[in-house]
């Protein structure tokens, strides 16, 4: 297999290809920059997209065009032509001579990859926690760094004000909040709300996850994250406010809005009146 043409730049990588296979990059770069703010660059000799980290690559391979995400095995419920392989959490989809591309399905790929890394951080930073957080060396050190973690967990517990600022961090997200409690919404859909339900703790938060993901979510965050069998057959999981900290709202709020964005992306139906 040759190697993609050898380009000083973005625009020289495209110029240098020809036929099915530069309009195939030109469509997928085009949705690709539209997508949301990214650095595009030449690197490995193909196109690649940076945003806190790498978000994606186009490559024009001989028979062949590569639209591949750092992240996209989080992603294949948006498109299940994302193949996983390679290191990381990679997964790529091929196109090949006559395939088509849909401009909106492309978009959502890209804003939901850069959501990714802006909620989980630099895709190949797979070592960064362990070099932050070495092991201690004796008994005593290890009880005051417990201490000292749970004083700084508990100086950062998320309220109402701090949930407001993190989930309006979120592209398409608005706060929907009535006299029934606190809501977000995003492109339209139920984001996350305040759970009204007897059968929820009070300082509660119900935040709408697909029933695939719900279990990943719930075994990251285990104190913070349950369930009532009111909610069990519903695609959403109970938050107690009290035991999260920013970072892990994000990571919920983050699996959330890739949910509900796909879903608002999708065939609209009838409206229904959902229980909080």
């Amino acid at each position: 297999m040759k190697k993609s043409p050898p380009a000083e730049s973005p625009d020289a990588y495209v110029a240098a290809l020809a036929g099915w296979r530069r309009a195939l990059v030109e469509a997928l770069r085009e949705c690709t920059l539209a997508a949301g703010k990214l650095e595009e660059r030449i690197k490995w000799g193909h196109l690649v997209y940076f945003s806190n980290g790498p978000v994606l690559l186009i490559r024009a391979e001989d028979e062949r065009v590569l639209f591949g995400f750092w992240r996209g095995k989080r992603l294949k419920e948006i498109d299940s032509r994302l193949k996983p392989g390679g290191k990381y959490e990679m997964a790529t989809m091929a196109l090949e001579a006559g395939a088509e591309i849909d401009a909106a399905q492309a978009k959502r790929l890209v804003k939901a990859a850069i959501a990714l890394n802006r909620r989980l951080g630099d895709p190949t930073d797979i070592d960064g926690t362990a070099r932050e957080a070495p092991m201690a060396k004796t008994t005593r050190t290890r009880k005051v760094a417990r201490r000292g973690a749970k004083r700084e967990k508990a100086a950062a517990v998320v309220d109402v004000a701090a949930l407001r600022k993190v989930a309006l961090q979120f592209p398409d997200v608005e706060d929907a909040s009535t006299d029934r409690g606190i809501a977000f919404k995003a492109r339209g859909r139920l984001l996350a709300c305040a759970a009204i339900h007897a059968s929820a703790e009070p300082g509660s938060l119900v935040v709408c996850i697909s029933l695939e993901e719900r279990p990943r979510l719930m075994a990251a965050h285990p104190h913070a994250l349950y369930l009532t069998d009111h909610y069990v057959k519903h695609p959403a999981v109970l938050a107690r406010l009290a035991q999260l900290d920013p970072a892990a709202l994000r990571d919920i709020l983050g699996a959330a809005w890739l949910y509900v964005t796909e879903k608002a992306a999708g065939p609209k139906r009838g409206r229904s009146r959902r229980k909080r």
